[in-house]
């Protein structure tokens, strides 16, 4: 099966029942969606992140579409702020997401006059909005400390009577402060070139104004780029003023869709207060979900033609932090205390993980990447018990070095994170720059540190691995797997899906020799970090 025919699969089967959620939608609401769907098929060219600032550069306001239950939206106008914010107060922030009515209680809480909690109490954003405030409570703090305006844009009645609303508010905005730049987030039906921006434009006479519109994460540009070369550019151009971040394939934004409809229907009295204190927005586990991971397991199985059957994929069991109870019972029971202690340590830390010698896999909150980071240690599991005749866990886990033990949780990670990258090909880890910029921020804490550390000395590959967990814990020797499990998959991702090396099968038949020895992982190591670049590459910003 091909890469694109398993994610196909995924996106057909997450869209499709976040529709069915939907329930009977207005006839107004079904033509904006056409309008938008159909202006995601407009032909495009790739370009760089600074052509997209050179754009910004000019305008006088810019559009940003918003997903409302995807929070990736919301975190990529962060992202462009800690770029575009140079001074003060060069930047308006318009939002879809308060009534213009309550524009007092705006400004009352940036003032600091009133408390987050009466400022959401007062716009009321629980009856008004329903979407989690944790996606829009950044840029408020972020105001705060530059001093920043937001402006509120919404309105009562249809879609286009709400668009021309927020127009004239638009307008006034621009024309009192002309030296100023306004940042909208607003939904994305709403800024197709004739919706929003284009009541905005015929509204403005002064032939200097101009506007950038950015769309997000459109299907119908994510299939197109699969098809070519290099399938994971982040940015394209519809024309001189208008683009699209690509940050995430489709089903992603569905998945979030679904799961906001479920936490709804779930939890008709949703707090307010409950949001604010729960920042991550993490949802737990529902009846779906064993489906969803099985679904996922079985492709990716039958991607990278693993050869396991149908019983092996489904012979799991999956638990979250609400059978916590269940879940430290059965890690009492573990052949030893350290290794009780160990995974103890592991939920604490938030962490996935699969009970040695047990078929039980713990996961404490729901993401399409974790279910699919965690059907990758299962499948790795499973084929390490198939070809090394019932071998387990505790074989790796007890008695052994500690060196041993992080190249047993480091190709894990790799697989885990490898997996998560096929159902998602524009997920982040971070890369050698990174782990180096984090050591040398005076703000990371010690502990920190001293994983970072370890993770370059393995990269470098200059001293044995023996030595360099001489006096690392377990728990230290997880979270360097992590990191570097992550940091190897996502490389090998590229290799093998981007730039379509020829040697990278090599690398993947490696991992599944089950091979721990020091010399078999830094045979991988070498040819997934060749000396002349891995120090130079970095994370991307989008």
């Amino acid at each position: 099966m091909e890469l694109s025919h398993l994610q196909r699969g995924i996106y057909t089967y997450l869209k499709n029942k976040a529709k069915s959620f939907e329930g009977q939608v207005s006839n107004e609401f079904s033509r904006y969606r056409k309008d938008h769907e159909r202006h995601g098929k407009s032909e495009f060219k790739i370009c760089t992140f600074n052509t997209l600032l050179g754009a910004i550069d000019k305008s006088n306001i810019i559009y940003l579409g918003d997903f409302h239950t995807f929070d990736q939206s919301s975190r990529n106008l962060q992202r462009l702020l800690r770029v575009l914010i140079k001074d003060n107060d060069s930047y308006i922030l318009g939002v879809e997401f308060v009534h213009k009515k309550h524009q007092r209680y705006i400004d009352s809480y940036l003032e600091g006059h009133i408390t987050e909690i009466e400022f959401l109490e007062s716009i009321q954003y629980h009856e008004s909005w329903r979407f989690p405030w944790s996606y829009y409570r950044h840029f408020f703090v972020l105001a705060k400390k530059m001093q920043m305006k937001i402006v509120a844009l919404n309105s009562d009645g249809g879609l286009k009577k709400r668009d021309m609303v927020a127009a004239s508010i638009l307008k006034e905005l621009y024309e009192e402060n002309e030296d100023k730049k306004i940042l909208v987030l607003f939904g994305e039906y709403h800024i197709v070139p004739s919706k929003l921006p284009g009541i905005v434009k015929k509204s403005i006479h002064n032939k200097k104004f101009k506007q950038t519109i950015i769309h997000q994460n459109l299907d119908e540009v994510y299939w197109r780029l699969v098809d070519k070369k290099g399938g994971t550019d982040r940015i394209v151009a519809f024309g001189p003023h208008e683009y699209v971040l690509q940050t995430s394939p489709p089903w992603i934004k569905y998945e979030s869709m679904i799961y906001w409809y479920e936490h709804l229907s779930e939890d008709p009295d949703f707090d307010i207060h409950e949001s604010v204190l729960e920042q991550e927005g993490a949802f737990t586990f529902n009846s779906n979900t064993v489906d969803n991971f099985a679904y996922i397991t079985s492709q990716i199985n039958q991607n990278l033609k693993l050869g396991l059957s149908s019983y092996e994929i489904e012979d799991f069991n999956l638990y979250d932090h609400q059978n916590l109870d269940f879940i430290h019972d059965k890690l009492e029971h573990l052949k030893t205390k350290s290794l009780t202690n160990f995974y103890v340590k592991l939920i604490k830390c938030g962490r996935s993980f699969k009970i040695p010698d047990t078929k039980n896999y713990y996961c404490p909150s729901y993401s399409i990447n974790r279910l699919a980071f965690l059907a990758g240690i299962h499948l790795y599991l499973q084929l390490l018990q198939k070809k090394k005749d019932g071998a387990n866990e505790y074989d790796y886990l007890i008695r052994t070095k500690t060196h041993t033990k992080f190249i047993f949780f480091c190709y894990q990670s790799f697989m885990g994170y490898f997996s998560s990258k096929l159902i998602n090909p524009y997920r982040k880890c971070d890369r050698y720059q990174d782990l180096l910029k984090q050591l040398r921020n005076s703000k990371t804490k010690v502990s920190d540190k001293k994983i970072l550390r370890l993770c370059l000395d393995v990269m470098k590959a200059k001293t044995p691995l023996e030595s360099i967990f001489e006096k690392a814990s377990d728990l230290d020797a997880f979270m360097v797997a992590r990191k570097l499990g992550y940091l190897l998959g996502d490389i090998y991702f590229e290799e093998a899906y981007t730039k379509k090396s020829k040697g990278s099968k090599e690398v993947l038949k490696a991992i599944m020799n089950f091979d721990f020895e020091e010399k078999a992982f830094k045979n991988i190591l070498k040819a997934l970090l060749p000396r002349e670049t891995y120090r130079t590459t970095k994370k991307n910003l989008f």
